[in-house]
């Protein structure tokens, strides 16, 4: 269940309730490697290297600096040693403009040497949004393949924390460059919280036209079901239209991903947010209408369950070692995307390459995930790849007054037995129900001997037999796969 406020759970149970959506669409080449970070000049407090970093946040830490009425001794301002600084800050250079904001030439500029990137199409900028770092009123943004520039904007007049360079096509780039030329504010260093190739912004309520988020799980290993995600937006601008001219939507591939958040309007007015998943894009998952365009979404199970796996010069030996090496085969950002809950991480699972060679990432997965008696779901807050064991946590209460008809009860589907086949000869264990006319058969590259079996058999049996319950109620968007839900 995700971790949410007693207002929250008095919200959702209300006779009345208001519901809010958004989402982060974060548009870039999910192969682009930024490769290098290059200032003009950098203060002591400059985190250059923050600046690819993807996200919206800021620092909060107002440190003391040399700056004009940045040394004022009241308490609201700190000193801080440099090692000291925490959260994003991004790049500070060192020198400081005149009275009037200007910058004396050479101006000061940043630099982002990228890769791996085929068309650019979008350059997001974020400033600071905390009146007192000001913004850059003029600068220039330049889209570079070595030397030549392949697309540029002066940008006069600024006084927004967040600015966009799209309307543009670039084959190829190698360098995308800011240059700052006049800040908001007098006697100032230039501040720059994040320089991100691609389209990074936030849709809400004005652009989202609906939401339909299904999530399926399973803890046996025999299947490997994801979560989707089919989301409507307006589209009036044309801006995702295949066949405008300099359409952003032909930067539109795979793998790229699109992050929900659902909010609940409080007793209080307030409105409290709980994540909602991660889910991207997927091969022809999209269709046009005259005022909207629909994305149908897979989670990050769904983005890796036919994608071959790229076997490695050296196999992996422990559970944690093959997700990530799953996750290594879907691409280099990718590499980390996981979470493996620590009492399991080391468990010992092996295979050769003939073994695994060929196969898919979502077969690996389930495989492993069936040989040490764990399962994999999407991490809700961060939408990675979490593989742990079954925990028993308690869910949310559905009521009564929140069912629209009465639970249902039936036999769950039986199994007669299951057969392992391993490395000399097979093995089979009975099943749920020896009258049961399905029988089961596994090959699992993981599986060697009758012990490694005997485990996995536990995993293999968990969908099978007693009851299943059905039922369907008003939704709670804490509740999360995995929970105990308890139902009148």
């Amino acid at each position: 269940m995700i971790k949410h406020s007693d207002a929250y759970t008095q919200a959702v149970v209300g006779q009345s309730r208001r519901q809010y959506a958004r989402a982060v669409f974060d548009l870039f080449d999910p192969d682009m490697v930024v490769d290098a970070v290059t200032v003009s000049d950098e203060s002591v407090q400059s985190k250059k290297d923050q600046l690819p970093a993807r996200g919206t946040d800021e620092t909060n830490q107002k440190a003391v600096t040399l700056e004009h009425g940045r040394w004022v001794l009241d308490g609201t301002w700190e000193t801080i040693d440099p090692s000291d600084l925490t959260g994003q800050r991004g790049w500070e250079n060192d020198t400081i403009c005149d009275a009037n904001g200007i910058f004396a030439e050479p101006f000061p500029y940043v630099e982002e040497t990228i890769s791996n990137t085929e068309i650019l199409q979008a350059v997001s900028l974020q400033f600071s949004a905390h009146a007192y770092n000001g913004v850059p009123e003029v600068f220039t943004v330049e889209v570079l393949s070595g030397d030549m520039v392949l697309a540029g904007k002066d940008f006069t007049g600024n006084t927004a924390s967040r600015a966009v360079f799209g309307g543009f096509t670039a084959n190829y780039p190698t360098k995308i460059r800011l240059t700052v030329k006049k800040w908001s504010i007098g006697n100032r260093r230039a501040r720059i919280i994040r320089m991100l190739p691609g389209l990074y912004e936030t849709w809400d309520g004005d652009v989202i036209r609906s939401i339909d988020i299904l999530t399926e799980s399973t803890f046996s290993g025999l299947s490997l079901p994801y979560s989707s995600c089919d989301v409507e937006i307006y589209n009036e601008d044309k801006r995702f239209d295949p066949y405008a001219p300099n359409s952003i939507f032909k930067s539109i591939e795979e793998r790229q991903a699109v992050s929900f958040e659902m909010g609940m309007r409080l007793e209080d007015g307030s409105v409290e947010w709980l994540p909602a998943g991660t889910y991207h894009q997927q091969s022809g998952g999209w269709s046009l209408a005259d005022l909207t365009v629909k994305w149908n979404l897979v989670d990050i199970i769904g983005m890796l369950t036919s994608r071959r796996f790229v076997v490695p010069s050296s196999l992996p030996t422990t559970l944690s070692g093959w997700v990530e090496a799953i996750m290594a085969s879907i691409g280099v950002n990718f590499r980390q995307s996981y979470i493996v809950e620590e009492d399991v991480a080391s468990l010992p699972i092996k295979a050769t390459k003939e073994a695994v060679t060929g196969s898919t990432c979502g077969d690996l997965l389930r495989y492993a995930c069936m040989a040490t008696n764990t399962w994999p779901r999407q991490d809700m807050a961060t939408g990675k790849l979490r593989v742990g064991k079954v925990e028993r946590i308690e869910g949310n209460e559905i009521t009564v007054d929140a069912m629209p008809s009465h639970m249902t009860m039936a036999e769950n589907e039986a199994v007669s037995d299951i057969t392992f086949t391993l490395d000399k000869g097979e093995v089979t264990f009975p099943g749920t129900n020896t009258e049961s006319n399905q029988s089961l058969s596994v090959s699992n590259p993981f599986v060697h001997t009758e012990e490694d079996a005997r485990k996995a058999v536990l995993s293999c049996l968990l969908e099978y037999g007693g009851k299943k319950f059905s039922a369907e109620s008003r939704g709670n968007p804490s509740s999360e796969t995995g929970d105990i839900m308890s139902i009148d």
